[in-house]
Parts: C-alpha cells; structure tokens; sequence
C-alpha cells in the first residue's frame, strides 16, 4: 500500500476557490472521510495521545495529505507518519510514527515540529537504505518557514537537518543514487544563497555548496533541475525588481555545480511576470525566456509578447549562424477558398473581409515585369528550419498561454485585434497574408467551426486556433500543438 492517501480532492478544490477563514478551511480540510487504515491509525494514535487530534493538511506542495503510508526505514513493510496537532500539545505541528504490528497500528515515536502549520511535506530518498520525510513547517502567514529532514530506524526518528528557507526542490542533481535538496534560504542583505544539502558516507545530512545568485536577484521562488544533452543543471528564477524577473543556471561539473559561462541573467531579464522557466514536453530540458519583446497590438498594451525561449544547457549559444531559407522554385497557386474559409471561421463576411492568405485588405502594387517578390512565410518549410532547444512565439498575459510559431516567422509577423470579440490574429509581416486566427472562449463554451481546433484550457478560458490552408503543413503542425499553459 505504497503512498497512500487521504482522499481531499473536494476540499482542496473549495479552498482554491478562494475560502479565507482558516477555520472554514481546516474544517473542510477535515470533511473527506478516510478509510479503514487511515482510521486505524487515527484511533491508535488518539488513545496513544490521550485526547482528540486534529490532523494538520499541508498549504503548499505535491503531496496535500497529512497522513502517509510509506517505507521510511527500508523493511519492505510501510509506517504511517502523522501530521497533527493537540489543545494539550501546544500550537506547534507534532509528527508521529507508527507501525503496524499483527495487524494492530502501534506508536512507536511523536516528535514535536518546528511551526503551527505545514507548508509541504513529502518523502525524499537521500541515504542508501529507506526514505527520509522532508516537512516544511511554517507560521499561520507562511512568511516564515523552516525545512526538516527526518530519517526513522530502529523505532527511532532522527532529524538530520533543519534551517530557515523559502523554498527548495529534491532531486538526484548529481546523479550518485541519492537525492540532493536544493534550497533557498531567507533573503539576506549581502545576496540570495541557494543551500545545497547532500548526504555522507556516514549517513550525514549537510551544505555541500553554497550558491550566490548574485546582486541581480532580490528573491528566488523558482528552482528547476534540467537535463540536456548529456549534462545536468540546476535553474534559478527569481524577481530582480519590482517588475523584473531574471534567471540563472548552474552546471554541474565534476560532481559540483558551477555557474554557467552564458551570462543567463542578462540574457533572460524581463518585465513579464508570467514567464518562467518551462520543460515544454516533459523530458527534462528546461528552457528559459531570453528574447522578450511586446508586440505593439492596437488597444492591448502590455498583453502580447514574442518570446524567444532555449535549453540554455543544451544550446551553448544562440542564435547561430544558419542559411538563408531558399525562395521556392516555384510559387503554388493559391487557394482562393482558404482564406475564405478561415474569416468564416471568425463570423466574418467572406465576401467583405480579406481573405485569409490571399490579398491583404488594402491592394498591393504589383511587381514590375521581372521583380522579385518577398517569399510568403505560408510557403517556408518550417518545419526544417526549426532549432532543437530553441522555440519562439507569443505570450498572452491577460489569459496565461503560450502559443508557439514556428522560428522561421521569428521577427518576421505582425499582431492584430480579431474580427469577433476575444481573438487574435498572426500575419505575415512582409505580404501580409493571414497565417494563424485564435480565438478564446469560456470553459462553459464551444466555438462551432470545423476550422478552429481546441489547442488547450487555461483556468478561465479555452483557446481555439486555425491555420491558414495555405500554410506549410509543417508549420501547421507546429502552431496546432504549441499551446502551453503558463502558471
């Protein structure tokens, strides 16, 4: 019975929702019943204790339950570690551990905390044998937080290590079998320092390594681990300012972490709150927001941004030199019907709009006889001319999405209000032609084309996207799965 859990999907969702009585929240958080384990655990450890309890849910992190059931001394046979608190035990979260003995749950160790409330828990295998329960603890504001490290052995809990912190991630950074904790300690005057425990031979837990974020961090509350091209990194996001955010990455090197030679902070600051470092597809690459531009878009100041975002660990340098994309032998004839179709698609009158990909609203003048003409982003084949570890599109930070355009069109667009009310449209900067039409709608709402596709769902809206048909179907393919939604 591995991990676990105490089912609280209801109350989690009601506190998301914005419920702001501490009290309301701990009595939905109480709600879900829990099973006939759970209970087993809770019974032996209220007659243990001599009162009732209250179990203390976590406020922050992966794992919301505060009773786990998890092997932490390695037997093959899983403990249950409690979370909770008492009227005769003080404020401070106690943890208990109890075991199950023949089929009767005994326990066997309580430990007081280091706060009132938790701010996240979870299991962390550091050592060579079981696994060790990392609890931040906090106060009732979580302003103020402090990390422990529990290990538990012979009927026995160690704390291994505590310190003050704001936030930290546990990962196996140097891959030798055992987690490393990378956290971020409290904003001194001198600089923001990232610790780095690590575990030793004689199974201590202590800093390895300090690391300075240098003077243009004021604040750290983003710690990525990123895997590329062989090499392992840690990535540091952070506010620079009032309205900044800036990045730094460290490499790991001989099995300690070094700053990267790349200039990260300088590359990736930016005005953007939304924007932060991001593993698109789920393989490990983190890729970081470095070339942030607005898009100058007519009554929507401050919404649209062309981003520029690279695996910074994968792609030492970038942009590099690459061959000017060759004008087709041969233009396609293009289809008068597709543009059509797509201004349709907006609720717009075929016959009285521009036809998406065809002629742009205004007539152009035609070449003289033997004039060459720019080539049409719509005929690129973009798909080819894309860079692994670099993507490039635009950011909505009224909805919080990330559309992605294929980076041939990198400078090479422009961005407009759409015909119908919540959308937007991409043309080509040079011709003009229509490329790519998104329109948004409420979760409760379906836009009815068979030329819009749904690309994704953020927590307000949907987004719908269409592709010109006269769009490189490559490039197509590119915008049609390039939706991220951002945090």
């Amino acid at each position: 019975m591995k991990l676990a859990r105490i089912a609280c999907a209801a109350a989690a969702m009601l506190l998301l929702a914005g419920c702001s009585s501490r009290q309301s929240i701990e009595e939905l958080l109480r709600a879900p019943q829990p099973n006939e384990a759970q209970s087993a655990v809770q019974t032996a450890l209220s007659n243990f204790l001599g009162e009732p309890l209250q179990l203390k849910y976590p406020r922050g992190g992966s794992e919301m339950a505060p009773l786990l059931f998890l092997d932490l001394d390695g037997d093959g046979d899983d403990e249950a570690a409690a979370l909770y608190v008492t009227e005769g035990g003080g404020t401070d979260v106690h943890l208990a551990i109890l075991e199950d003995r023949d089929g009767s749950w005994e326990v066997v160790y309580e430990i007081p905390g280091l706060g009132p409330e938790v701010a996240g828990v979870e299991e962390v295998p550091m050592l060579g044998t079981g696994t060790q329960l990392v609890v931040g603890y906090a106060n009732t504001t979580l302003t103020d937080k402090y990390l422990a490290v529990y290990n538990y052995s012979s009927d026995s809990v160690t704390q291994l290590y505590s310190c003050a912190y704001t936030s930290y991630i546990a990962q196996d950074i140097y891959h030798d079998g055992g987690a490393e904790l990378a956290v971020v300690l409290p904003v001194t005057q001198a600089s923001v320092d990232i610790a780095v425990l690590r575990a030793s031979e004689d199974g201590r837990i202590g800093v390895s390594q300090t690391l300075s974020l240098g003077e243009k961090f004021v604040s750290c509350d983003g710690l990525y681990v990123t895997e590329s091209g062989g090499k392992t990194g840690l990535v540091a996001d952070g506010a620079s300012g009032s309205e900044e955010r800036v990045t730094e990455l460290f490499v790991v090197e001989n099995n300690y972490l070094v700053r990267s030679e790349q200039q990260v902070p300088e590359l990736s600051a930016r005005s953007v709150q939304g924007l932060v470092p991001t593993d698109f597809d789920g393989a490990g690459a983190v890729e970081i927001p470095t070339l942030v531009t607005e898009a100058d878009v007519a009554g929507y100041a401050h919404r649209f941004y062309y981003v520029t975002w690279r695996d910074m660990l994968g792609v030492p340098a970038w942009p590099q030199e690459q061959e000017t994309p060759q004008e087709p032998a041969s233009q396609p004839e293009q289809d008068p019907e597709a543009g059509a179709e797509m201004q349709a698609a907006d609720g717009a009158d075929p016959a009285a709009q521009e036809p998406a990909g065809s002629e742009p609203e205004e007539p152009a003048q035609q070449p003289e006889s033997g004039a060459q003409t720019p080539t049409a982003l719509s005929q690129l084949d973009a798909a080819a001319l894309e860079h692994t570890g670099v993507r490039f599109g635009v950011y909505d930070s009224a909805n919080g999405y990330f559309l992605r355009l294929p980076l041939a069109w990198s400078g090479a667009v422009t961005i407009e209000d759409g015909v119908v009310p919540d959308s937007w449209r991409v043309r080509d900067a040079a011709t003009n032609e229509m490329l790519v039409s998104v329109r948004l709608a409420g979760l409760d709402e379906t836009v009815e084309s068979q030329n819009y596709t749904l690309a994704g769902v953020t927590e307000e809206k949907k987004v719908y996207v269409s592709v010109s048909t006269l769009v490189n179907s490559g490039a197509a393919d590119i915008v049609l799965a390039g939706f991220t939604a951002m945090p």
